[in-house]
């Protein structure tokens, strides 16, 4: 079963959980990102004060759907939750929460990891930093350009 939500309102990641957990599942494995108060790269480094997110509903839903479909296929889940945020989100709070229930959590921490790869490479999301000094930037997710996958990458 896939649970997909985009809002507006703030995130409980507890009603997640609480929507993830499976009789069968012997672990519910949670990402849960949030805005931090910067944006640094090799040269430059600025105070973000809040995010905003827009996207193309029907498209985002839809494909995180498919990503939950899939995510439970490729990782024994049970039960899959993607929600992301939409609007402004100011810095400490939710943007995304990706949940997975599975019968162990090895395979929970591959799913969501996976899951929070393919969303960032696939979903019609699109995030705006807005900074102290009062201009802002469209940013561009790297995953949506790379061609690694996540099963390249070793997990502990």
């Amino acid at each position: 079963m896939s649970i997909v939500e985009l809002t507006y309102n703030k995130i409980s990641t507890d009603e997640i959980v609480e929507k993830c957990t499976h009789p069968k599942g012997g672990a519910v494995t949670v990402f849960v990102g949030t805005t931090r108060d910067f944006y640094e790269d090799d040269t430059t480094r600025k105070d973000v004060v809040t995010l905003s997110y827009e996207a193309d509903e029907e498209l985002a839903l839809n494909e995180m759907k498919n990503i939950c479909d899939e995510a439970i296929q490729k990782y024994e889940g049970l039960k899959a939750v993607l929600v992301h945020r939409l609007g402004e989100v100011g810095v400490g709070e939710v943007s995304i929460v990706c949940a997975i229930s599975t019968p162990h959590r090895k395979e929970g921490f591959k799913a969501c990891e996976w899951m929070m790869h393919d969303l960032k490479k696939r979903v019609a999301v699109w995030k705006k930093e807005i900074y102290k000094e009062g201009d802002s930037e469209w940013k561009a997710n790297k995953e949506f350009y790379e061609d690694n996958i996540p099963e390249k990458v070793n997990l502990i």
